[in-house]
């Protein structure tokens, strides 16, 4: 009878509650034999507003669940402290050119794979630089990697 998504819960424990209702309902009975006809619509009353009473004493809890599904934010945090502009030489450091920083390589790894992709098909994929702050970027934006204080 309750639709789907919704559930009807009692907080409280229904066992002193149902002992006061059989108590009422015997007195109930034992007065309807003895009164008369008028007497029987207003105990038919009573009896009713003790059961509504009883079921408010239980705590009803009518819930209303729902389910969505949303795709994960992914936070993509690329270092931008001063510690990023230090090179960072490759296994031959006698190729004869400067090493390239560590700023440099992230921004070159970025380029050359698909990492971004892929988290853009896991999720919702939101890049952040840090350094002496936390400042959101925009993809594609070239100064970026540029290391600040």
């Amino acid at each position: 009878m309750i639709p789907s998504g919704l559930s009807l819960q009692f907080l409280e424990s229904p066992g002193v509650v149902w002992i006061a209702l059989t108590i009422a309902l015997l007195v109930g009975v034992v007065l309807y034999y003895r009164g008369g006809r008028a007497n029987r619509a207003l105990l038919a009353l009573r009896v009713l507003a003790c059961f509504l009473v009883a079921l408010l004493l239980l705590d009803p809890v009518l819930s209303r669940l729902s389910e969505r599904s949303l795709a994960p934010r992914i936070a993509l945090l690329l270092d931008t402290s001063l510690s990023m502009s230090i090179p960072d030489p490759e296994e031959d450091p006698s190729a004869g050119e400067a090493p390239p920083t560590r700023a440099e390589r992230l921004a070159a790894a970025l380029r050359e794979t698909d990492l971004v992709d892929r988290l853009g098909r896991e999720g919702e994929v939101e890049t952040f630089r840090f350094g002496a702050d936390v400042t959101p970027v925009t993809p594609g934006d070239a100064d970026a990697l540029v290391p600040h204080d």
